[in-house]
């Protein structure tokens, strides 16, 4: 799996060391996903435990929430990084 991914984080696309990475379900276990090859993939600590048992799609929508909340206080630094992300 970390050399499929070639070490690198699933989610957030980072170098993880071998001893660092975690495996993470994309389907959890709790929403009926299975320990099978094809749903794990490599990840960091971090946002591992940041995704919890919430799935890609759920993940993502948290994610935009927190980055739309930001923008909203008026955040002129994380504006700009959020905007040239986006291009």
């Amino acid at each position: 799996m970390y050399e499929r991914t070639h070490g690198k984080c699933a989610i957030c696309g980072k170098f993880v060391r071998f001893d660092q990475f975690t495996i993470d379900h994309i389907i959890p276990l709790a929403k009926g996903g299975m320990n099978e090859s094809d749903n794990l993939q490599c990840t960091c600590r971090c946002y591992n435990a940041m995704k919890q048992d919430f799935s890609k799609e759920e993940f993502m929508e948290k994610m935009i929430g927190v980055l739309d909340y930001q923008m909203k206080k008026e955040n002129r630094k994380y504006r700009k990084r959020v905007k040239n992300c986006c291009k």
